[in-house]
Protein backbone atom coordinates (compact mmCIF):
# COMPACT_ATOMS: atom_id res chain seq x y z
CA UNK A 1 0.00 0.00 0.00
CA UNK A 2 3.33 2.66 0.84
CA UNK A 3 4.46 1.65 -2.70
CA UNK A 4 0.50 3.17 -3.57
CA UNK A 5 0.43 5.84 -2.08
CA UNK A 6 4.21 7.22 -3.08
CA UNK A 7 3.40 6.39 -6.56
CA UNK A 8 -0.30 8.33 -6.64
CA UNK A 9 1.83 11.15 -4.49
CA UNK A 10 4.96 11.09 -7.08
CA UNK A 11 2.64 11.14 -10.33
CA UNK A 12 -0.33 14.29 -8.90
CA UNK A 13 4.97 19.48 -9.75
CA UNK A 14 9.63 24.61 -13.92
CA UNK A 15 11.94 26.22 -16.39
CA UNK A 16 14.12 29.12 -17.73
CA UNK A 17 13.64 30.73 -21.70
CA UNK A 18 14.50 29.59 -24.93
CA UNK A 19 13.76 30.85 -28.09
CA UNK A 20 12.73 28.17 -31.15
CA UNK A 21 9.67 26.56 -32.83
CA UNK A 22 7.55 25.55 -30.52
CA UNK A 23 8.21 21.54 -29.79
CA UNK A 24 5.16 18.69 -29.45
CA UNK A 25 3.91 19.37 -26.24
CA UNK A 26 0.05 18.52 -26.77
CA UNK A 27 -2.13 16.11 -28.60
CA UNK A 28 0.28 13.39 -28.05
CA UNK A 29 0.31 10.10 -26.76
CA UNK A 30 3.47 8.10 -25.26
CA UNK A 31 4.96 5.13 -23.59
CA UNK A 32 6.57 6.51 -20.23
CA UNK A 33 9.11 5.39 -17.69
CA UNK A 34 9.59 6.78 -14.66
CA UNK A 35 13.02 7.04 -12.64
CA UNK A 36 12.41 8.35 -9.07
CA UNK A 37 14.08 6.66 -5.76
CA UNK A 38 15.49 4.20 -6.84
CA UNK A 39 12.06 3.03 -8.61
CA UNK A 40 10.87 2.49 -11.93
CA UNK A 41 7.56 3.14 -13.14
CA UNK A 42 6.15 2.25 -16.50
CA UNK A 43 2.65 3.45 -18.41
CA UNK A 44 1.45 4.93 -20.60
CA UNK A 45 0.47 9.20 -20.56
CA UNK A 46 -2.00 10.84 -23.11
CA UNK A 47 -1.47 14.92 -23.45
CA UNK A 48 -4.03 17.29 -24.71
CA UNK A 49 -2.05 20.28 -23.48
CA UNK A 50 -0.19 21.29 -20.09
CA UNK A 51 -3.64 21.63 -18.27
CA UNK A 52 -5.22 18.49 -19.23
CA UNK A 53 -3.04 14.69 -19.48
CA UNK A 54 -3.69 11.30 -18.44
CA UNK A 55 -0.98 8.82 -17.45
CA UNK A 56 -1.78 4.58 -16.36
CA UNK A 57 0.37 2.64 -15.10
CA UNK A 58 1.29 -1.35 -15.88
CA UNK A 59 4.75 -1.22 -13.93
CA UNK A 60 5.25 -2.17 -11.37
CA UNK A 61 2.60 -5.42 -10.58
CA UNK A 62 1.40 -3.97 -7.47
CA UNK A 63 0.51 -0.42 -9.09
CA UNK A 64 -1.11 -1.95 -12.81
CA UNK A 65 -4.09 -0.40 -13.73
CA UNK A 66 -3.27 2.76 -11.89
CA UNK A 67 -4.84 6.21 -13.78
CA UNK A 68 -4.06 9.18 -12.90
CA UNK A 69 -5.59 12.43 -14.80
CA UNK A 70 -5.07 15.90 -14.69
CA UNK A 71 -7.36 18.17 -15.34
CA UNK A 72 -7.27 21.97 -15.00
CA UNK A 73 -5.38 21.63 -12.05
CA UNK A 74 -7.24 19.12 -10.04
CA UNK A 75 -5.67 15.23 -9.71
CA UNK A 76 -7.94 12.27 -10.29
CA UNK A 77 -6.31 8.71 -9.30
CA UNK A 78 -8.22 5.60 -9.71
CA UNK A 79 -7.09 2.42 -8.63
CA UNK A 80 -9.14 -1.43 -8.46
CA UNK A 81 -12.13 0.78 -8.41
CA UNK A 82 -11.17 3.54 -5.19
CA UNK A 83 -10.67 7.15 -6.35
CA UNK A 84 -9.25 10.02 -5.02
CA UNK A 85 -8.94 13.77 -6.05
CA UNK A 86 -7.39 16.81 -5.13
CA UNK A 87 -3.26 15.54 -4.49
CA UNK A 88 -1.93 18.25 -6.85
CA UNK A 89 0.48 20.86 -4.89
CA UNK A 90 3.56 18.94 -4.18
CA UNK A 91 3.73 16.25 -7.07
CA UNK A 92 5.46 14.98 -9.92
CA UNK A 93 2.33 15.70 -12.57
CA UNK A 94 2.59 19.36 -10.96
CA UNK A 95 6.05 20.05 -11.88
CA UNK A 96 5.23 18.11 -15.08
CA UNK A 97 2.51 20.63 -16.05
CA UNK A 98 4.75 23.33 -14.92
CA UNK A 99 7.14 22.00 -17.22
CA UNK A 100 4.56 21.66 -20.24
CA UNK A 101 2.96 25.22 -19.69
CA UNK A 102 6.88 26.39 -19.72
CA UNK A 103 7.55 24.94 -22.78
CA UNK A 104 4.55 26.11 -24.55
CA UNK A 105 5.21 29.36 -23.74
CA UNK A 106 8.86 29.44 -23.98
CA UNK A 107 9.76 26.83 -26.57
CA UNK A 108 12.88 24.76 -27.05
CA UNK A 109 14.43 24.51 -30.31
CA UNK A 110 12.72 21.67 -32.94
CA UNK A 111 16.06 20.60 -33.50
CA UNK A 112 17.16 16.97 -31.52
CA UNK A 113 19.29 17.76 -29.12
CA UNK A 114 19.33 18.16 -25.07
CA UNK A 115 18.15 22.08 -23.92
CA UNK A 116 18.47 23.25 -20.20
CA UNK A 117 15.74 24.71 -18.25
CA UNK A 118 15.77 26.47 -14.93
CA UNK A 119 14.58 23.47 -12.91
CA UNK A 120 14.92 20.61 -15.57
CA UNK A 121 16.70 19.54 -18.63
CA UNK A 122 14.72 17.98 -21.64
CA UNK A 123 15.81 15.95 -24.83
CA UNK A 124 14.07 16.50 -27.75
CA UNK A 125 14.16 14.19 -30.75
CA UNK A 126 14.28 14.97 -34.70
CA UNK A 127 10.47 15.00 -35.18
CA UNK A 128 9.77 18.02 -32.10
CA UNK A 129 9.10 15.42 -29.36
CA UNK A 130 10.43 15.45 -25.89
CA UNK A 131 12.13 12.11 -25.12
CA UNK A 132 13.32 13.05 -21.78
CA UNK A 133 12.43 15.14 -19.16
CA UNK A 134 15.28 15.27 -16.02
CA UNK A 135 14.40 16.98 -12.38
CA UNK A 136 17.06 17.58 -11.31
CA UNK A 137 16.60 19.15 -7.95
CA UNK A 138 14.27 15.53 -6.73
CA UNK A 139 16.25 13.27 -9.02
CA UNK A 140 13.40 12.52 -11.31
CA UNK A 141 13.82 11.26 -15.11
CA UNK A 142 10.63 10.76 -16.98
CA UNK A 143 11.92 9.20 -20.66
CA UNK A 144 9.01 8.70 -23.44
CA UNK A 145 9.47 6.23 -26.23
CA UNK A 146 6.42 5.57 -29.68
CA UNK A 147 5.43 9.03 -29.44
CA UNK A 148 2.22 9.58 -31.68
CA UNK A 149 0.13 12.64 -32.53
CA UNK A 150 -3.25 11.96 -30.73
Amino acid sequence: MSLILAATLLFCGCAERIKGPTPVTTGFSSDVEINYDDNIYKGKVYFNNSNDFKATFSYPEIISGLEIVYNAGETKVTYKGLNFSGMYDMSALNMLSDALKKLETNPVPNDEGEYDYDKFEIKVNDKGFITEIYFDDIDLKAIFKNQKLI
